[in-house]
């Protein structure tokens, strides 16, 4: 068979070419022979699948696995995945060891097979020169904030810092996502418990005391009247009910899709819940200046950094405001003394900002404010969890209640006229 290769000799250079051989190993053998490093080996009579290789710690040997034609650029790794090379790349640099190396080594040892795509084709572009944060930037995997600042690495050659601030920004982000998602689960367990509480009740155990009842033959209690009423009403018209509120989802969603004003303006009402937007604009604001401190600590130009961590905000409401003061600054203002135009942000942070401008070290201050904020938002997450389990709670119980009540009555009554 003959199979269609891409490889580099020591010095770097590609080469190209075909090799006759009786099956891929043997082809990978043969290519290693003439003292080259294959990158990919494709055999000529099957263009679905594509061997990539890459070469073991001291070049003792080769790992190759098969890998379907696919568009890697799109995919979205796990942040946990993403975290993990990230913290490898730091460890290894720090160690002494080649970028080269460590992505030979990662490619050795990763198993889930996207990653593995994803780290040979950034050791094919190292291989061809590129630059390693021009290649990450091809890939949805990673954010704008780890290129720029993996990018400020490879200007000052401290490569290790870079990841090392990559992987805690990113740490930090998923830390604080698991509190919160950890902290509402329990109170959307009750909704989703209440809802199918209430369901049930209307599909099955109302229908059925309602056709016993009116076998009474009397007239029922007003409680009764209304709660086997509304069952009636749910049960005739539950296509009407489905459609109003599929109808709702859909339009919401299309509307924050094709329409910046109505995002921008559900986005802004958002920040105005009660206790919800409170901690909604704190996580904002912890992100930005966990984005800022980064960037800026990497030595990336503050317009750049002010830039990129406008866009990390979500919240277009709230990222209008800070591409103002985008702006501003490009015209010479101070970030501070642009904030102060704009209510939107509180003093705490103009403060902070100012301090941080005057005394020139902006990376320290506002990394200290990224973990005040995390705290606070963190805080005020159990304050609402600790509101919203009891409510959750005691709507459950008038529910159930107000059913129970319902169905009791009449019995009673029935009970009453037997004796």
């Amino acid at each position: 068979m003959n199979y269609n290769y891409r490889a580099v000799d020591p010095t770097g250079k590609k080469q190209s070419g075909s090799i006759e051989a009786s099956n891929k190993a043997s082809a990978i053998s043969a290519i290693k022979s003439r003292g080259l490093i294959p990158l990919s080996v494709k055999e000529q009579d099957k263009s679905s699948s594509v061997v990539r290789a890459g070469a073991r710690f001291g070049g003792k040997g080769l790992n190759s696995i098969e890998i379907m034609e696919k568009d890697i650029h799109k995919v979205k790794l796990k942040g946990k995945k993403v975290l993990g090379i990230l913290e490898q790349f730091a460890v290894m640099i720090r160690a002494g060891v080649s970028l080269t190396t460590c992505m030979q080594v990662l490619i050795l040892q990763e198993k889930d097979r996207r990653a593995k795509k994803i780290l040979l084709e950034l050791q094919e572009d190292l291989h061809s020169g590129r630059p390693l944060s021009a290649s990450m930037a091809k890939f949805r995997t990673f954010n704008e904030v780890t290129t720029s600042i993996i990018s400020a690495g490879e200007i000052d050659g401290k490569m290790d810092e870079a990841f090392h601030r990559a992987s805690r920004i990113l740490e930090s982000e998923i830390a604080l996502t698991q509190k919160v998602k950890s902290a509402l689960s329990y109170p959307v367990f009750l909704l989703c418990i209440t809802l199918a509480a209430v369901i049930v009740l209307n599909l099955v155990v109302l229908p059925t005391f309602s056709n016993m009842f009116s076998q009474f033959g009397q007239e029922m209690p007003l409680l009764t009247r209304l709660v086997m009423g509304s069952s009636d009403i749910f049960i005739s018209y539950w296509y009407i009910f489905a459609f109003v509120v599929v109808t709702v989802v859909v339009s919401y969603s299309y509307g924050r899709r094709n329409s910046h004003s109505f995002r921008q303006n559900t986005d802004r009402l958002a920040l105005k819940l009660p206790l919800i937007g409170e901690i909604q604009y704190k996580l904002y604001i912890s992100r930005f200046s966990r984005v800022m401190a980064s960037l800026t600590g990497a030595g990336v130009e503050i317009i750049y950094a002010l830039s990129v961590a406008a866009r990390v905000v979500s919240n277009t409401y709230l990222r209008h405001f800070f591409t103002k003061v985008l702006e501003d600054v490009k015209m010479g203002v101070a970030i501070s003394a642009s904030m102060r135009r704009y209510p939107i942000f509180d003093s705490l942070l103009i403060s902070m900002v100012g301090v941080a401008e005057e005394s020139g070290e902006i990376h320290i201050v506002l990394d200290k404010m990224a973990e005040l904020y995390e705290t606070q938002t963190e805080a005020q997450t159990k304050l609402l969890t600790t509101l919203i389990e009891p409510t959750m709670t005691v709507l459950m119980a008038l529910v159930v209640g107000t059913v129970v009540l319902s169905v009791v009555l009449p019995m009673f009554g029935q009970y009453s006229l037997l004796l």
